[in-house]
């Protein structure tokens, strides 16, 4: 059966930021970001060590 998936918040680890565009506000990211083509995505530090 088919579930229902993108509800949830899910956090990616391990992201490289490639590029920032301050002129367009853009950010660069190289890796596998979830959600829907035109969807928000919230960029934050992590706080693990190691």
């Amino acid at each position: 059966m088919a579930g229902h998936y993108g509800v949830d918040q899910v956090t990616m680890r391990n992201l490289k930021l490639v590029k920032i565009d301050l002129e367009n506000n853009l950010l660069l990211v190289h890796g596998p970001v979830p959600g829907p083509a035109g969807g928000f995505v919230v960029v934050r530090e992590t706080n693990k060590v190691g």
